[in-house]
């Protein structure tokens, strides 16, 4: 980005104006799925490869509703001490390492399901699933700022349904959703 002749760099940027991770910045740098991390305003992005066998039975609802990200970080940042807060970081990168590793649906789900617990634990919240969905029969997970813009959901076709008759029109599934390349 060049603003009066000079280079600005998206972080920067984002770091002067935000609280937020800078984690959408990395994702538009990037042609690929990423692992992203941040520490003393040091960003990290890996490339990986995320080719599930399962991705026609992952899916995203849109809950017709924006999430201030910027609240949502700040109450976060409240609620834990810095040691608390390392010792959940290493913690999601061991589940995020599942994520990456899950060959099976069901790995997949537990990741899912840890993930949104341990969130859940943190920010002394209820899940999206018992706050909204209690009788969806199948995993979700809260997306982005707690309690979101999306969700992801698992299921079939007839599963997405649910969603779609409690007003939620959106819900495309992650192979849908996947930008093919040819490199």
């Amino acid at each position: 980005m060049l603003r009066n002749g000079h280079r600005v760099d998206p972080f920067d940027l984002h770091f002067k104006v935000s609280n937020g991770s800078g984690y959408d910045i990395a994702c538009a740098k990037e042609d690929s799925p990423i692992v992203y991390s941040t520490q003393h305003q040091i960003q990290t992005t890996n490339p990986i490869q995320l080719e599930k066998s399962f991705f026609d039975q992952v899916f995203f609802v849109h809950l017709n509703k924006k999430q201030n990200s910027f609240d949502a970080v700040r109450s976060y940042n409240e609620l834990k001490t810095e040691i608390e807060l390392q010792d959940c970081i290493e913690s999601l990168n061991q589940i995020t390492n599942k994520f990456i590793q899950a060959d099976t649906l069901q790995q997949w789900e537990a990741a899912m399901n840890e993930h949104e617990h341990l969130i859940s634990a943190i920010l002394e919240q209820e899940t999206i699933k018992e706050k909204l969905f209690p009788m969806y029969p199948n995993s979700i997970k809260s997306l982005g700022a707690w309690g979101g813009d999306f969700i992801m959901a698992t299921g079939t076709k007839e599963d997405s349904n649910y969603f779609l008759e409690k007003g939620y029109k959106t819900a495309p599934f992650f192979n849908e959703m996947l930008l093919k390349t040819d490199h």
